[in-house]
């Protein structure tokens, strides 16, 4: 086995690693080139989203033209053409030249109002606001801030300051404790001031809503608190939510939480229950929206500063970027004029889009260069794994997708095919000298391993069955010498010696019928005669012939055979034989306790036949072993004792044939106790049973 080693292995290895190292320096002269191809190829994907980029503006361009005066005069209508026609476009938002914010109609407030804390065309508010705050804020006297609240009310001509009047007068009448007094002025204002906003850009309409729904809950009318809350619920699902505003996400939290948490959810009809997990998702998504649209409006001022300033010169839609609240935001942005009128068109583009656009250009270049792998990924956030070890090639892409990169990095179709396809033969070839190698050793080891195990197992055998012919043979040899020379006795001697003849040629026949069996066994030889009888007959007659040679061996043999067993079909000499080869374990390997007991019992539809000793038990990792051709165990009491290894074996295809199951326990230093189960059964069954094996 070492010179095997020696001879093969060793210049196998040398072979291998040698070929392998060949591949890898032939991999390492083609790094540079690739890495130059991958540079190569990141410029050309830049300029090819470029101009997909300037093609999707010119389209825009397209869009708005078609839409013309109405720009000036119908913003509204202009701006849900170009949504409809464009995919692109997110959101459209239109102002005037001083910034007035002309669509959507309702939006959360003049870029005026945003860049500055004061609010010109509030400040006339103020002053009528003035005594309601303190009598509510400072010296929590709801019922004269209600009254002073509702005196306001009566001097305000606008429309928008008697809603925000309205709602500070209807909430001090809440805090009062005067709930059907709020209810009823809650419903007013959700009546009269549909399209309103608070002081807060929270709509008028949607927030009385809500808090009239809270008064019913204190009125303890929850079930139309309930219903009232489903039926806004539903509204804010309806209806568009204020452009850039932040009400309606928080109206929106606040109404799901309080139909959730305080189990107005569960006063509805089954049938009209909301799902609060769709609500929740769908919630979230018109609330990023918002926040989307609020940093739109916050910077738009500044938008465009340091990168691209909007030129009033430029024909065109042009790219520019803001920073959201999470992500970069893309702004398609350009000036219209008409008539003499100007307004400035701010269109907010689709993420997905975007990346759809990218994605095409991806595949493309995929397609023509599939030894590398293309990704986009955020700018700043840490890149991600590639699929092979190797370089980078990190390329911006500014303008066109503002804090996006795209990271080229190398694939698993490092070569070009021819050399790809040298590459997996000379690996495949190293790979298969070495499996060659490998399983060449094993099947010779285990070639070699299994020879001599056959080697030992036929030696042991055949030394085993020549001592055990030798001990029957000559004893008889010798009490037949004897009673030929008359040398013993006449009377109960010889017939003592008779006995002891006729026992240990009885034994002599086991041995030579076990090892007759076994050989009918390994070719399929062997057949059963199965017939219909009482099995303890069987048992008795095995206590008949082993009984002399136990008793003489010093052994008490205690025989149980219960009286009410079945009849049933089974070869009787097979059964025999299994029972007096348990009983030979028992007699040869039992020491100072010489109690054997032997017996049968019906057990359902099944017999129990058992052979117990009290020697000295087997060892539990033998067990599993024991019923393996020629296995004897490995402690020096077995090797003392003598033995085939082909009993046991035999008693397990005895009783495998009669379609029963034979098992042991056993504890060290208590004895052990063979069991068969046999069924009952009919000779048909076995029959069968027999022709199927």
């Amino acid at each position: 086995m070492g010179l095997l080693v020696v001879s093969v292995v060793v210049p196998g290895v040398v072979l291998a690693w040698y070929g392998v190292q060949a591949v890898l320096q032939e991999e390492s002269l083609y790094e540079a080139t690739l890495r130059q191809r991958a540079k190569e190829l990141a410029s050309h994907i830049h300029r090819d989203l470029g101009d997909r980029m300037q093609a999707m503006l010119d389209d825009l361009d397209a869009s708005a033209t078609e839409s013309g005066g109405d720009w000036i005069s119908a913003p509204e209508t202009a701006a849900a053409r170009l949504r409809t026609s464009e995919p692109r476009v997110a959101d459209v938002l239109v102002l005037d030249a001083d910034g007035t914010i002309r669509s959507p109609r309702r939006a959360a407030t003049t870029l005026l109002e945003r860049g500055s804390a004061a609010r010109p065309d509030l400040d006339w508010l103020e002053p009528l606001l003035a005594p309601g705050q303190d009598l509510e804020l400072r010296r929590r006297d709801y019922a004269g801030a209600a009254e002073a609240y509702g005196e306001a009310l009566r001097q305000i001509p606008g429309q928008r300051g008697a809603a925000i009047v309205g709602l500070a007068r209807a909430r001090s009448l809440f805090k009062e404790g005067r709930y059907d007094a709020a209810l009823a002025a809650y419903d007013e204002l959700a009546t009269s001031h549909p399209d309103d906003l608070d002081l807060n850009d929270f709509p008028v309409a949607l927030l009385a809503r809500y808090q009239a729904a809270l008064c019913l809950t204190s009125l303890e009318r929850e079930d139309e608190a309930a219903r009232r809350l489903a039926a806004l619920v539903e509204l804010l699902l309806k209806e568009p939510w204020t452009w850039g505003g932040y009400g309606e996400t928080a109206l929106a939290r606040r109404t799901l939480d309080r139909l959730v948490d305080g189990d107005l959810l569960q006063r509805l009809p089954e049938a009209e229950r909301p799902d609060p997990a769709l609500l929740e998702r769908r919630f979230a998504e018109a609330a990023a929206s918002q926040a989307d649209q609020a940093a739109i409006l916050a910077a738009l001022g500044k938008a465009g500063a340091g990168r691209r300033a909007l030129d009033t010169r430029e024909p065109g839609f042009a790219l520019d970027a803001l920073r959201g609240e999470d992500r970069d935001l893309m702004l398609a942005r350009r000036w219209w004029t008409h008539g003499g009128e100007r307004r400035h068109l701010v269109l907010l583009l689709d993420d997905r889009a975007l990346r759809d656009e990218m994605d095409a250009g991806l595949t493309t270049a995929g397609r023509a260069n599939p030894e590398f792998v293309t990704r986009l990924h955020p700018r700043d956030a840490p890149p991600p794994p590639p699929p092979a070890p190797g370089f980078r090639v990190v390329q911006s892409l500014e303008p066109w997708l503002a804090g996006q990169a795209l990271h080229v990095t190398r694939g698993h179709a490092l070569l070009g095919s021819a050399r790809r396809q040298q590459r997996i033969v000379r690996l495949g070839m190293i790979a298969a000298l070495l499996v060659i190698i490998l399983v060449g050793l094993i099947v010779i080891a285990r070639a070699v391993s299994r020879e001599v195990e056959i080697a030992r197992l036929k030696s042991d055998f055949v030394s085993s069955v020549s001592h055990e012919l030798r001990t029957p043979l000559t004893t008889i040899r010798i009490m037949a010498e004897m009673l030929a020379l008359g040398a013993v006795p006449s009377g109960d001697k010889q017939a003592e010696y008779h006995r002891n003849i006729v026992s240990e040629a009885e034994r002599l026949t086991r041995l030579i019928n076990n090892v007759l069996d076994f050989a009918r066994i390994e070719e399929g030889r062997k057949k059963f005669q199965f017939g219909m009888g009482d099995i303890g007959d069987a048992v008795y007659e095995v206590e008949r012939i082993t009984g002399d040679y136990a008793r003489k061996e010093g052994f008490a043999i205690t025989t149980t055979v219960a009286p009410d067993l079945p009849p049933t079909a089974f070869d009787r000499d097979a059964i025999i034989q299994a029972l007096i080869n348990l009983m030979s374990n028992a007699v040869k390997y039992s020491l100072d306790d010489k109690r054997i007991e032997m017996g049968a019992r019906g057990e359902r539809d099944s017999i129990l036949l058992w052979v117990k000793d009290h020697g000295p038990g087997i060892d539990s990792k033998e067990i599993p072993h024991l019923f393996e051709k020629f296995y004897r165990g490995g402690d020096h009491m077995t090797r003392e004792v003598g033995g085939t290894g082909l009993g046991l074996s035999i008693v397990r295809h005895i009783v495998a044939a009669h379609g029963g199951r034979v098992g042991v326990e056993s504890k060290h230093g208590e004895g052990s106790r063979f069991e068969i189960v046999l069924p009952v059964s009919q000779v048909a069954d076995l029959t069968g049973a027999e022709k199927k094996r």
